[in-house]
């Protein structure tokens, strides 16, 4: 099973302010740590990595340094900048270092409820507002999570919810969610129950 999965955008298909984005939600599909490249001119490649739990890009980085023009970041969240004749470099050396240090965490852990809402009060819009007080989210600020029990599933937008539940319309629900960071479906359903 890989390990750590790099991508080098050559053809400048992606924005770089989209990087960080695009790498979270490998992160978070694939539970794998994330390197996404793309170039910034022909010479200087600008790279943005995220990572799942049991692994740290900021002591990767200092690993490689003396191949990088700068980097910066904190354990789950970094970047770098580079010259593009050190990627090949770069990568071999991270591929070693996740092939040595990253080990899946196995354990699920319980999961801190912030607050929880009875499903005839739930409104969407309120909910957002109370992300927005609270962002910006990082290492050290993480969402908040919602527990919204006992809620009919035809009562949430359909594309406002990442993971949205396939299910029947008419069911009731118990549901945790947390904020996601996308205009399109601003939440994100961690987990949901089917209620008899």
């Amino acid at each position: 099973t890989k390990k750590i999965f790099i991508y080098f955008d050559n053809k400048s298909e992606f924005s770089f302010k989209y990087l960080g984005k695009i790498a979270s939600y490998l992160a978070d599909k694939y539970e794998i740590p994330i390197l996404i490249l793309t170039a910034r001119d022909n010479e200087i490649l600008s790279a943005e990595s995220r990572g799942p739990k049991g692994f740290n890009w900021v002591e990767a980085f200092k690993k490689i340094d003396k191949h990088l023009i700068q980097f910066g970041g904190h354990k789950r969240a970094a970047g770098f900048t580079c010259h593009k004749n050190e990627y090949e470099n770069i990568c071999k050396k991270l591929e070693n270092i996740a092939e040595n240090e990253f080990h899946k965490e196995k354990i699920k852990k319980k999961v801190k409820v912030d607050y929880k809402i009875s499903g005839e009060n739930f409104n969407s819009k309120q909910i957002e507002k109370i992300f927005k007080l609270f962002s910006p989210f990082g290492e050290k600020n993480s969402p908040p999570k919602f527990l919204i029990d006992n809620i009919w599933r035809n009562k949430l937008e359909k594309r406002k919810y990442k993971n949205f539940p396939e299910i029947q319309a008419n069911t009731k629900l118990e549901i945790l969610l947390s904020y996601y960071d996308c205009i399109e479906k601003p939440f994100e359903i961690l987990d949901y129950k089917v209620l008899e």
